[in-house]
């Protein structure tokens, strides 16, 4: 007697994880460039092959109350995420072989600590005979490595359509910037409003210094710091609050809304990859591929 099991689709899976991620069908649909309609059709289909719910109400399948998961869709999940982390090693080592040397890569600090590892442990175990030389660093000094050939790729924060005028621009994408600090913190009548900043030049900075003159208001820098990490030191002491991507927000920090805190606006920033032509080594064209994947959702869904 031979046992038929059913093969679940790879596409079904990814749409299902996206969702997960996200939060809605709408945003998934979004960054899977389907309609809401064709996503809740997949996660149909994946409800029939497992024969279970995957969410736990209708009005979450319409992604306005938030997804969640059935003690089925949760195991369906960690499950879709062993088989596409699977299948994208397979692509990539299949795409890798052969590919030897050194990649010289800059990062901004945002992600150092977070992403990067992850995407470089998934890099070495699919290019086992690549180098990766890392440096983070601040957008100015990465952009001005690259140009005097001490990088291959830099991966930095740019004013928006700055970007595409390099003719090394290999990918880019638009993120909000936001207010980030305590929990609760609002504008103060008449009250200079404490800036914690990186030291100049830095983009961030003029962007939350414009906006405030824009809005009538004042600002005084009462911390500034090379590091990322003094930043967020600083604000959580109370010290004052800045402004950063939603990438990355430390716990005990939130993102502060202009609405409620009386903060104004502020415009979007640039996430590109800049590489070299003139690198040499194979490698550096497959790491940008892995980079570009990895960083392809986790960066938009922080986005919306």
């Amino acid at each position: 007697m031979v046992l038929m099991l059913t093969n679940l689709d790879m596409d079904v899976l990814r749409t299902l994880l996206t969702a997960v991620e996200t939060g809605s069908f709408t945003k998934a649909a979004k960054l899977i460039g389907r309609s809401q309609s064709a996503v809740s059709l997949q996660i149909d289909k994946l409800e029939r092959q497992v024969g279970r719910p995957i969410f736990q109400t209708r009005r979450a399948r319409n992604g306005d109350g938030g997804l969640k998961l059935t003690e089925t869709g949760q195991t369906v999940l960690d499950y879709a995420r062993r088989i596409l982390e699977l299948n994208d090693e397979a692509m990539a080592m299949a795409r890798g072989i052969g590919a030897e040397g050194r990649v010289r890569l800059g990062i901004a600090q945002d992600l150092a600590e977070t992403w990067l590892p992850v995407a470089l442990a998934r890099f070495a175990r699919t290019h086992p005979g690549t180098l990766v030389e890392a440096t983070v660093g601040r957008g100015k000094a990465l952009i001005e490595a690259l140009d005097n050939g001490a990088l291959d790729i830099a991966l930095v924060f740019s004013v928006p359509g700055e970007a595409s005028e390099r003719p090394d621009c290999h990918w880019r994408t638009a993120l909000p910037i936001v207010w980030i600090g305590p929990p609760g913190w609002r504008v103060q009548d008449e009250q200079a409003i404490p800036l914690v900043m990186f030291e100049p030049p830095c983009l961030f900075r003029n962007a939350a210094q414009v906006a405030i003159e824009e809005a009538g208001l004042t600002s005084r820098v009462v911390f500034q710091s090379p590091s990322l990490a003094g930043l967020w030191s600083a604000v959580a002491a109370g010290l004052g609050i800045t402004i950063r991507t939603p990438i990355l927000i430390p716990s005990g920090l939130t993102r502060l809304r202009p609405k409620s805190s009386g903060l104004p606006l502020l415009p979007n920033v640039e996430f590109v990859m800049h590489m070299t032509a003139a690198s040499n080594c194979p490698g550096a064209s497959n790491i940008a591929e892995v980079l570009v994947d990895t960083l392809d959702t986790s960066v938009r869904s922080a986005a919306m």
